[in-house]
């Protein structure tokens, strides 16, 4: 599955562990930055989801996690209120 947020792309990724029979959530980010391609892989507990989409949802939001905390730290900081 892929997916747009904001400016990145959020391709998410599931595979099956054999040991715990459960999905193991992972997404690779892309995003471009300077000209440069830029990339971040995430991946999720290995034991928790013994069903496909509930892996695929927490790696989406796993991904929106880090892209929203990537884009609060480049943000200038407001020493207006300060």
């Amino acid at each position: 599955m892929v997916k747009h947020y904001r400016s990145y792309r959020i391709h998410v990724l599931t595979k099956l562990n054999l040991d715990s029979d459960c999905w193991v959530p992972e997404a690779e980010i892309l995003w471009e930055e300077h000209g440069m391609r830029r990339h971040q892989r995430l991946t999720g507990p290995d034991d928790r989801f013994k069903i496909i989409d509930q892996a695929e949802l927490h790696a989406l939001e796993m991904a929106k996690t880090w892209i929203d905390d990537d884009l609060s730290y480049k943000q200038p900081y407001d020493f207006s209120n300060a």
